[in-house]
């Protein structure tokens, strides 16, 4: 028997650092790490990992459990795996304990697990035992689920997304869409099934499916659609989009959709802004901005024409709407168009189309060119009209004039004969 003894500063010692005591014998050598006890001592926790759905997307389709037991006072632990309340005896690793950095021990567990297990609900136990702790986690699918499935980030996802407005205008019909995102590649697509319904009364929609598309993550997604009228959607009316997908969600999963206001309606301002003068001095581009104020709800479409002609949205930027105030209802929106500063310089003509379901016509435009961009070009709709009036009565007065002009001097011609 031996024993050694070694002067350590207490700073080092409250500080928990360990110190390390090697001893060198013939029958072998052995080390062994000492270290101030905690004053909380351990708090033993665990925590059991569900796989997402993803990681079934393998050519095995297996994935992994992973159970933690945290914060041991011991390192004689066992830790151990049950399937259905059944003992396993292989298909897990597990490591063992390990010293952490507060004198306590970490130990950790893998267990393997087929798709056909976690998707039919088969419950998987992981239990931890030694002299001052005893306890077991249970986890299943519908543990982490209980009411629609899969439901973390990496796993099968369905929304539900409204008609744009711009999409209405054009097709006079309302295109809903449901789509299920986060689908692995490999993973049978001729179980999905999507119903679309219309209530009251859940009449049954025409389902059409579009082509399963890279989402960038290495999943992909698959919109199913339903046309209706656009009457229908605009009264409000509630519509279920019904997604069954046997293999990767566990149950139906049911999404509803209805047109949603926001406030009182309320018809936008339009204004075009030219540019500005110091970008024309470059003689290289300029920038019109079409500026949309105080209207709900908050869905519309922004568009330019360049002397009458459409201009490919590539030349231009809209933004998105977003609210004016925390007290206001109304919502704004831009538009910035990058034109030539020769087309400029020539006298063309820039209109900014604004489409919005509160405008007379469901659409507004505005024009500008050089000409009248410090007259008119930066006036509202209200204003615009009121302008075009005044206009009309300054016409009328106009040509009035110019009839009695001519009559008066007609008249001196014929007296003078």
């Amino acid at each position: 028997m031996a024993s050694s003894q070694t002067a350590v500063s207490v700073t080092d010692w409250k500080a928990r650092s360990a110190f390390y005591c090697k001893a060198k014998h013939p029958s072998g050598d052995r080390e062994i790490a000492v270290r101030a006890c905690s004053p909380m001592g351990c708090l033993t926790d665990m925590a059991v990992r569900a796989p997402p759905v993803k990681a079934f997307s393998s050519a095995y389709l297996n994935a992994t459990i992973t159970c933690e037991a945290l914060r041991l006072d011991t390192q004689k632990t066992t830790l151990k795996w049950y399937r259905n309340e059944e003992l396993l005896d292989s298909g897990f690793e597990t490591t063992k304990p390990t010293l952490n950095s507060q004198g306590c021990y970490n130990m950790r567990s893998k267990l393997i697990v087929t798709k056909e297990d976690w998707l039919s609900g088969v419950k998987f136990y992981c239990e931890v035992q030694n002299l001052k702790y005893n306890n077991t986690l249970v986890i299943s699918l519908y543990d982490v689920c209980p009411d629609s499935g899969p439901c973390n980030g990496d796993d099968i996802r369905v929304e539900t997304i409204a008609p744009t407005y711009a999409d209405i205008y054009q097709t006079s019909s309302a295109k809903l869409t449901c789509r299920i995102s986060n689908i692995p590649y490999g993973q049978e697509l001729t179980e999905l099934n999507v119903t679309w319904t219309q209530e009251p009364g859940h009449k049954i929609l025409n389902t059409e499916y579009g082509k399963p598309t890279d989402q960038g993550n290495g999943m992909q997604y698959i919109d199913a659609t339903a046309t209706v009228c656009a009457t229908e959607w605009r009264s409000g009316q509630t519509f279920s989009c019904k997604v069954n997908f046997p293999g990767a969600l566990p149950k139906p999963v049911e999404k509803k959709l209805r047109k949603t206001i926001s406030g009182i309606p309320h018809t936008p301002s339009v204004y075009v802004l030219p540019p500005p003068s110091d970008q024309l001095t470059l003689r290289e581009s300029a920038t019109l901005t079409c500026l949309v104020k105080n209207f709900n709800p908050a869905d519309l479409f922004m568009k330019w024409l360049h002397n009458d002609q459409p201009v490919s949205s590539l030349h231009y930027f809209n933004s998105e709407p977003q609210p004016e105030s925390k007290q206001s209802e109304g919502y704004f929106a831009y538009s910035m168009l990058n034109i030539n500063e020769q087309d400029w310089s020539a006298g063309d003509s820039f209109t900014c189309v604004v489409g919005h379901e509160t405008l007379p016509f469901n659409t507004t435009q505005k024009t500008i060119d050089k000409n009248t961009a410090y007259l008119d070009g930066i006036v509202d709709t209200e204003e615009d009209e009121e302008f075009q009036n005044i206009s009309s009565v300054l016409s009328t007065f106009i040509i009035l004039f110019l009839v009695s002009l001519f009559y008066s001097a007609t008249v001196t011609v014929i007296k003078v004969k």
